[in-house]
């Protein structure tokens, strides 16, 4: 999707850079993490209990943690909806229960998964977060 710079009534098409490294690409998230997402910066490469890392660890303006992995070269963004199995209205089957058929770790991050990797999946991607939003507000 292209971005456009809009300067009074001139507008420019901003060209994207390419990253060479995923650890740029984290560095500059990092650098810019509450200008871009809202969210305070805590930590990076951040040790858990159960013997993984926290790419970037950060909390946002309602004192919840966030969670970010960086993945370069891949359609970038997965989904945890803190839904119970079987409670998601998901006609187009874009979530991933992770309770069947053999529960996987997912470490108290919900039941469901979507890994968001085409832009016509939007509106639908969306609408789960919504119903996730409305389940736990």
């Amino acid at each position: 999707m292209a971005l456009f710079k809009i300067n009074g009534s001139t507008v420019t098409k901003i060209i994207a850079k390419d990253l060479d490294l995923e650890k740029n690409l984290q560095s500059l998230f990092e650098q810019n993490l509450e200008e871009v997402l809202n969210i305070v910066f805590l930590a990076h490469e951040y040790s858990t209990s159960f013997g993984g890392r926290i790419d970037t660890l950060g909390i946002d303006k309602n004192g919840s943690p966030c969670i970010i992995e960086y993945k370069k070269n891949q359609y970038g963004l997965k989904i945890f909806f803190n839904v119970k199995s079987g409670q998601l209205n998901d006609p187009q089957k874009l979530a991933r229960d992770l309770t069947k058929p053999k529960p996987i770790g997912h470490w108290g991050n919900g039941d469901y998964e979507v890994k968001l990797e085409k832009e016509s999946e939007l509106d639908d991607v969306f609408a789960l977060i919504k119903q996730s939003y409305d389940f736990n507000k």
